[in-house]
């Protein structure tokens, strides 16, 4: 991978995003159909949510711009999705937090942020790159 981003700093700035709006973060379990208050910290951590996160910002960046987020992803058993963020690179670091922001505006309710919802934001977005280039 090139020369990268902070992944520590993008995940810290996520983290006070969401702070800043006061909402919950919940995390819903597909299988049991439980949801699971997320604190903003865990959503911010390389081994937390960070990697959803950036996948949703990552769509958003192909829709807005046509170029990638470069996700530089490794295995973590500790780690909340079995993976962790090692890198992030391809856009520079301001291009990663606006779409990280605007990933977040897109999939927050009124109510809370349920995670799951960012790949909804991202399934849409790539729809879009999809339409835009046929």
């Amino acid at each position: 991978m090139s020369e990268g981003i902070d992944v520590g700093r993008v995940g810290e700035l996520l983290s006070r995003h969401l702070a800043s709006l006061g909402l919950p973060l919940a995390l819903a379990d597909e299988t049991t159909r439980e949801t699971h208050r997320m604190q903003v910290e865990t959503a911010g951590a390389v081994g937390g949510a960070l990697p959803i996160f950036l996948a949703a910002a990552d769509a958003v960046c192909r829709e807005a711009i046509r170029l990638p987020i470069t996700i530089d992803l490794q295995p973590d058993e500790g780690g909340l999705l079995g993976v962790r963020v090692a890198g992030v690179a391809g856009v520079p670091f301001s291009v990663v937090m606006l779409c990280l922001v605007e990933a977040v505006e897109r999939a927050k309710g009124s109510d809370a942020l349920v995670v799951n919802d960012l790949s909804k934001v991202a399934s849409l977005a790539r729809q879009h790159v999809m339409q835009a280039q046929s």
